[in-house]
């Protein structure tokens, strides 16, 4: 478990976040007519295998996210069932912290110190009811 200030989302899957491409040095680009088909021929190939590389990414993200997904809904459903036990997180109160800067009024500190656990006695299980 960790802390994280806002649940997933699609976009943090799904978005890319890609830099323009710089352009190439003008010496860098063809000359003549023989250069130029010699040019187009490869930027094609480079552009469609860049496309299929594109899908494989979104492919791969997707996927990702589906399993994230349903791995939380599975701890939630064991959690639910007492077959998994929940992290436990400790608290430092530190009242009003701060600097001539700054002010924070209950500042507090959490930590993690205990991980979510399989809970190995089948006895401790609960029954859910579903619909």
């Amino acid at each position: 478990a960790r802390f994280v200030t806002a649940p997933p989302n699609w976009r943090d899957y799904l978005w890319m976040r890609f830099q323009q491409p710089v352009l190439s040095d003008r010496s860098l680009l063809p000359q003549t007519q023989a250069e130029a088909m010699v040019w187009n021929h490869f930027l094609k190939n480079g552009w469609e295998n860049g496309a299929k590389q594109a899908v494989a990414i979104f492919t791969d993200n997707l996927n990702q996210m589906e399993q994230d997904m349903i791995g939380m809904i599975l701890y939630r459903k064991l959690l639910a069932e007492h077959m998994v036990s929940a992290p436990f997180v400790a608290t430092a109160e530190l009242g009003v912290t701060g600097d001539a800067s700054q002010l924070r009024i209950n500042d507090q500190v959490l930590r993690i110190t205990a991980q979510s656990e399989m809970q190995t006695n089948p006895k401790k299980w609960l029954p859910v009811i579903t619909k």
